[in-house]
């Protein structure tokens, strides 16, 4: 059964400084499932690091994806159709468009599994195909 990365996850990869690095680069380095990256998850990594960091360390994020075994996921019209359904059911929380096309990828790659430090967010969405997701690290 595949995973999907959300971006918590991803900058704490990236970024040896988070609280979450160690846990989560060795949770994905003994991870057996395929690894699924919404390109949606890719952009707003992007994002955050640029705020933060240069734009090297955005081209780093780039290259340390595609030189992984990662596979970036476009999302498609019924993925974006399932994630406007989603910030919708769930307007009165701060569940986001990201975190909505996160789950809305999940759904239609039937993943269970999402590493993701945002318990919060995905704890309070009922996936369609399963009663919860399971948070990793």
């Amino acid at each position: 059964m595949p995973v999907v990365l959300d971006t918590s996850a991803v900058i704490a990869v990236f970024n040896r400084g988070d609280r979450a690095h160690a846990a989560t680069v060795q949770a994905l380095a003994t991870e057996r499932a395929a690894i699924h990256l919404p390109q949606s998850v890719v952009t707003e990594s992007g994002l955050r690091i640029s705020a933060t960091w240069s734009a090297d360390r955005v081209a780093t994020l780039i290259r340390g994806i595609t030189s992984s075994t990662w596979r970036t996921e476009c999302l498609s019209d019924q993925d974006l159709e399932r994630t406007a359904e989603i910030l919708a059911t769930y307007a009165d929380s701060r569940i986001d468009l990201v975190d909505a096309s996160v789950v809305a990828v999940a759904e239609r790659l039937r993943a269970t599994r999402i590493y993701t430090l945002d318990r919060r967010d995905f704890g309070i969405v009922r996936p369609r195909h399963v009663d919860a997701f399971e948070l990793l690290p």
